[in-house]
């Protein structure tokens, strides 16, 4: 079995290195892959087998090491990024065309959560989109993002499990998560709940005993769910399947627990505001994932999990923020994100850790430049959104201009870095500010370095540039279209990709 550890790597990127009680648990996005061969609903090939991807990806992992199985894993994470980023980036592009004006036409394959769904050539692609269970584009987009830390977080735990290949694509503001078909349908259905907990599985005791050992890898508490009081040891609401291939998972975006709410909100913040895997594997106790959705209410050791997730989410602030900051003030070169997560903070929490580093200038300033380049992300992509809605079009012009208009609009703006960016930083980074930067008459380009925080931002979305940009913009010059040259995305693997690569070198 893998030791679950910090060192196993939950995500690699290609760009860079590398988020109550009266909430309710998803419904499952369990979906039944024996309609992919239907090529009336989904882009599928005639005769190509629909599950490729996840075979080869089955035949690699099972061979002993050898060059040929890294050479292998290398090439095939390679080619399914690949894939992955070229079809996301059609369906993204026409994002606001009408379902008969789209290359790829979106399929119903079941579940409420997900977003807006294709098949094309043996991949599902899951458009994070505005719904009525997450209220905001952003919210979808967490948990998005949740799937993947999901799927690592089961890939370090177990080898007892079978995967599917997964990316997560960022483009013009959206995102998309691909996940390689998988041969799997109601029938296969042995472990944990498709129906948002009305039902839940606990068919075959070999997925069982794989599910209680993982979930005592990832210190994650048996417990309680459903109307008929079944014990499970995974969130409620993954899906465990049993295969002619082996057992599979799919639904992985709530594997670790909720935090506790720290302040009121008309948002389902139970379902995205997780906790770090870092910080539930080195608890004193082991966690609960359903203690705070409405899965549990059976559960008679309810208000003991409740009590330990409580617990956990003070020892964030109370304990890791302190390590964190005294691991950042001893250090004169460092990567903020990557140190934050190993101390099991989420970056919603850098200005707790910010606010312990008073007096250590770099520290203070890697930190603010990392929240700033951030919050402008956010902003920079809610634009690119609004931009697909107004010109309806995949046309890559309109972006571009909107990216240019944005930078040239911000960084030139006096009023922005002595008023707007603070109210937004505070929004986003609670404490982030110190008490002299809040004052309206400061300008808070004094407190970072310009150039680190145009270089985040480029990354953070994807968009490639002259080498001079940030010149251009500390030299209070203007931005030309010109001056960029394509807005790419991102895209986020599994860490084995990187793993095989470095294993082929």
């Amino acid at each position: 079995m893998y030791g679950y550890s910090v060192s196993c790597g939950y995500l690699a990127d290609d760009s860079s290195y590398f988020s109550y009680e009266t909430g309710y648990g998803r419904e499952s996005d369990s979906l039944s892959f024996e309609s992919s061969d239907d090529t009336s609903d989904s882009q599928q090939e005639p005769g190509l087998n629909p599950y490729i991807w996840t075979q080869r990806f089955a035949e690699y992992m099972e061979m002993d090491p050898c060059d040929a199985k890294y050479q292998g894993l290398s090439e095939l994470g390679r080619d399914f990024g690949y894939a992955s980023r070229m079809y996301a980036q059609v369906i993204i592009s026409e994002i606001a065309l009408t379902v008969k004006q789209k290359t790829y036409k979106p399929v119903d394959v079941g579940g409420l959560a997900g977003g807006q769904k294709y098949i094309i050539q043996g991949i599902l692609f899951k458009l994070a989109n505005e719904d009525d269970m997450y209220n905001k584009v952003k919210h979808s987009m967490k948990v998005a993002s949740h799937e993947l830390k999901g799927l690592m977080s089961y890939y370090c735990s177990t080898e007892d499990l079978k995967f599917p290949l997964m990316s997560v694509i960022d483009y013009r503001g959206w995102r998309v998560v691909a996940i390689s078909l998988l041969p799997i349908s109601n029938e296969t259905l042995v472990y944990g709940s498709s129906d948002a907990g009305a039902t839940i599985h606990k068919k075959d005791e070999q997925m069982n005993n794989i599910m209680r050992k993982s979930g005592q890898v990832m210190n994650i508490i048996p417990h309680i769910c459903g109307n008929d009081a079944v014990e499970v040891y995974s969130a409620c609401d993954i899906e465990g399947h049993k295969t002619e291939y082996g057992y599979y998972l799919i639904d992985y975006a709530r594997v670790m627990p909720s935090q506790m709410m720290v302040r009121p909100s008309k948002h389902p913040i139970h379902l995205f505001e997780l906790l770090r895997p870092e910080l539930v594997i080195e608890n004193d106790t082991p966690l609960n994932p359903d203690a705070l959705v409405g899965f549990s209410v059976s559960d008679p050791d309810k208000k003991h999990h409740v009590a330990e997730i409580k617990r956990a989410s003070e020892k964030l602030y109370k304990e890791c923020t302190v390590r964190a900051a005294e691991v950042l003030m001893q250090e004169t070169k460092y990567n903020p994100v990557k140190e934050l997560h190993k101390c099991g903070i989420n970056l919603r929490h850098m200005g707790f850790v910010r606010q312990l580093c008073t007096g250590n200038e770099y520290s203070s300033r890697v930190l603010l430049e990392e929240m700033v380049s951030r919050m402008l992300k956010d902003n920079l992509k809610e634009e690119l959104r609004l931009c697909a809605k107004n010109h309806k079009t995949p046309m890559e012009a309109p972006y571009v201009n909107q990216c240019v208009m944005f930078f040239n609009r911000v960084f030139y703006s006096d009023v922005f870095w002595k008023e707007t960016v603070k109210i937004k930083l505070e929004k986003k980074y609670e404490k982030s500010l110190f008490l002299h930067e809040l004052d309206k008459k400061y300008d808070l380009r004094n407190s970072f370095h310009i150039h680190s925080v145009v270089e985040k931002l480029k990354d953070l979305i994807g968009l490639h540039t002259n080498d001079n940009i940030s010149n251009l913009l500390e030299s209070n010059e203007y931005i030309l279209e010109a001056d960029i040259n394509s807005l790419n995305g991102r895209i986020k693997n599994m860490s084995f990709v990187d793993e095989a690569r470095g294993s082929v070198l």
